[in-house]
C-alpha cells in the first residue's frame, strides 16, 4: 500500500502515516473488528467510508467469545500438527528431563534419569515444567 500512495505523489511520511491508517481501520481475522474499534471504542473515519453506510460491530463480549475461538482452533491445528499430548507422569515412573541447551555438541540434551516419588507429584507444578521443557518418560 506505500507503493500506491507514494504513486500518488504522497512523501513517504504522508504515506506512511495514510497505510497505518488503513491497517488500524481493517478488520482482523481474529478478533473481526479494526484494532481501533479495540483501543479506540469506535471505528476510524476513512475518505471512503463517506461513501458508505456505517454498520456497527459486535461488543466486547462478542469480540472476547471470537478470539477465543480462533485461539482454540489454533492450539488445535498446533497440537494435531506437533502431537502434542498432556504427559502421564506417576509415582516410581521413570523420567528424562530435555534440557534447552547443552555444554557441547558431545553432550545429550536428556538429564540422567529420575524416579518419580509420591511426594514430589503432590503438586502439578512438576507436571507443568516437565511438560514446558518438553519432558518424555520411561516406565521402567
Amino acid at each position: 500500500m506505500d507503493r500506491a500512495h507514494l504513486a500518488q505523489g504522497c512523501s513517504f511520511n504522508e504515506a506512511l502515516s495514510q497505510t497505518l491508517l488503513h491497517y488500524r481501520a481493517a478488520q482482523h481475522a481474529t478478533t473481526g473488528v479494526s484494532p481501533a474499534k479495540l483501543m479506540l471504542g469506535r471505528e476510524l473515519e476513512l475518505p471512503l467510508h463517506r461513501f458508505c453506510p456505517t454498520t456497527s460491530h459486535g461488543g466486547n463480549p462478542v469480540v472476547k467469545a471470537r478470539v477465543r475461538g480462533q485461539q482454540l482452533k489454533a492450539q488445535s491445528r498446533f497440537n494435531a500438527k506437533k502431537k502434542a499430548r498432556i504427559p502421564r507422569i506417576f509415582p516410581l515412573d521413570w523420567v528424562r528431563v530435555q534440557r534447552p541447551h547443552r555444554k557441547n555438541k558431545l553432550h545429550t540434551f536428556w538429564s540422567q534419569p529420575h524416579q518419580i516419588t509420591p511426594g514430589t507429584l503432590c503438586s502439578l507444578a512438576l507436571c507443568s515444567v516437565l511438560h514446558a521443557l518438553g519432558s518424555q518418560h520411561d516406565i521402567q
